[in-house]
């Protein structure tokens, strides 16, 4: 055990008691098993760069909350890093993308940096704009798979905000761009509750089309920051490149 891991694991789990959550929940919320968020608060194991990022998602850290936490970790704050830094490894994971063979090595180049852009999860889709709208998501492994099952079931494409927004707006957005929380049909508040419950508030849509169909990436988190340019620019390369790479691939053709 080091003194970094050390002094790391007591804020991780001093933040995670804070807001009342379990490891169970935590490890959840940042998609890493129990047994390994034990070892990170015990000391017994020292996080990755993009897995301090995750969990500081998860726990809906503050800027200056995420920087202790990266520090603790033995990684620089965000702002000292500096929007080079992080422009750098944007355009390295966009590179990686270019290459992929599959579409989880996509969905693992994303996981590199996302999360220090405050995405603890993402999920793809394509939507057929016709009278009658279809909605097919994929996961590949970047998203709670029971959540979109459960999309499916409560049937809550037919009701989905976002989804109406996507149809009608050509260029990316925030949530908060789009919708009026006051104004939200009930089907659409549950779909909302649901999520929140998993510790998401906020979230960030790309789509792009072709041939009548809309491929569409959704990135979300606990709190992403729609006023901070570098987190704008950063989703729109990175949400483009996912999507490219999955068309290249032919990975998000609609079924039936």
């Amino acid at each position: 055990m080091t003194a970094t891991s050390s002094s790391f694991g007591g804020l991780l789990r001093h933040h995670r008691c804070e807001r009342g959550l379990s490891q169970f929940e935590l490890a959840a919320a940042a998609t890493v098993s129990t047994r390994h968020l034990s070892f990170l608060e015990t000391g017994r194991a020292r996080p990755s760069e993009a897995m301090v990022a995750r969990l500081a998602s998860a726990l809906g850290l503050t800027p200056n909350g995420s920087d202790h936490l990266r520090i603790a970790a033995g990684f620089y704050a965000r702002d000292a890093r500096g929007g080079r830094e992080i422009g750098d490894r944007i355009f390295e994971s966009a590179l990686m993308m270019e290459n992929a063979a599959t579409p989880v090595a996509i969905v693992d180049a994303g996981h590199d940096v996302l999360p220090e852009l405050g995405v603890a999860h993402f999920f793809f889709g394509t939507l057929i704009d016709s009278a009658k709208p279809q909605f097919d998501w994929a996961n590949f492994g970047a998203f709670p798979a029971a959540w979109l099952q459960s999309y499916d079931r409560e049937r809550y494409a037919m009701t989905d905000p976002l989804l109406a927004a996507t149809r009608i707006r050509r260029d990316s957005f925030f949530w908060e761009d789009v919708i009026d929380r006051r104004a939200l049909t009930r089907s659409a508040r549950d779909m909302f509750d649901s999520v929140a419950a998993r510790g998401i508030f906020s979230g960030f849509v790309l789509s792009q089309r072709r041939e009548g169909l809309i491929r569409i990436v959704s990135m979300m988190g606990s709190r992403l920051d729609a006023r901070d340019q570098v987190t704008r620019v950063g989703l729109e390369i990175m949400g483009s490149r996912m999507l490219a790479g999955l068309d290249r691939l032919e990975a998000l053709l609609p079924s039936g």
